[in-house]
């Protein structure tokens, strides 16, 4: 086959598809457990880490994005963050007031010097200002405390996914969804949307089978033998 040939038949226009979504939601019961693990942690690691972990699901932010964070990013009143996403995409992403308690206690053991909004904690309590969690941090950070909690293993993209499903459920529309989640198209957020789940759901679960054709023939002589 010479080049040209070759070109022709290679090429063809891809076949759009579609996946699931990664991870798995995070109850809130498991989120308030988490929490709940990083206050009984008085040293200062355990004020980051509610901190990082509320964050991290009132955001709905990439653990990459939450590490980038700096103090500047922050605004108070009312409370929203500045997010660098991909692309160098900037935007604005509006926080629940319930954040408040948790950035506070950690911005005010932090102090005000510029720089990352996290930043890594020593063996001896000391906080290393200028320097970031890295992305992999704040995921060991989730897996740390949700193993000290007993729960199953949760991961920065499962908040992320918890974040955007919330909102739906709320009854969010999907372009506002979309932009907080820092996604380039609606069909990337629609992924994450619950509701056609329980449709779904709901109406396979009115099917049913009739009990006395449930089990194969076969299966009732077996046992009236064995009895």
């Amino acid at each position: 086959m010479d080049t040209d040939d070759y070109l022709r038949a290679v090429d063809l226009r891809p076949v759009p598809g579609s996946r699931l979504p990664a991870g798995r939601n995070v109850e809130h019961t498991e989120l308030a457990a988490l929490l709940a693990q990083c206050h009984t942690d008085q040293r200062p690691a355990g004020t980051r880490d509610a901190a990082v972990i509320g964050l991290a699901y009132l955001s709905g932010t990439r653990r990459a994005e939450l590490a980038a964070l700096h103090l500047a990013d922050l605004d108070t009143d009312p409370a929203a963050i500045r997010v660098v996403g991909k692309g160098g995409k900037q935007r604005l992403v509006p926080l629940s007031p319930t954040i408040a308690p948790l950035l506070e206690a950690w911005t005010a053991l932090r102090g005000p010097t510029p720089g990352p909004l996290f930043c890594p904690i020593d063996r001896t309590g000391n906080l290393r200002h200028g320097r970031a969690l890295t992305g992999e941090a704040i995921r060991q950070i989730l897996t740390r405390r949700a193993l000290a909690t007993g729960l199953a293993a949760i991961t920065p993209h499962d908040l992320r996914r918890t974040y955007a499903g919330d909102l739906l459920d709320a009854g969010a529309d999907l372009p506002a969804v979309q932009q907080l989640m820092g996604h380039a198209s609606p069909s990337t957020t629609s992924r994450y949307d619950r509701r056609g789940d329980r449709a779904r759901r709901t109406a396979a679960e009115r099917l049913s089978l009739d009990a006395s054709t449930a089990v194969p023939a076969e299966h009732h002589m077996r046992t009236e033998g064995d009895n």
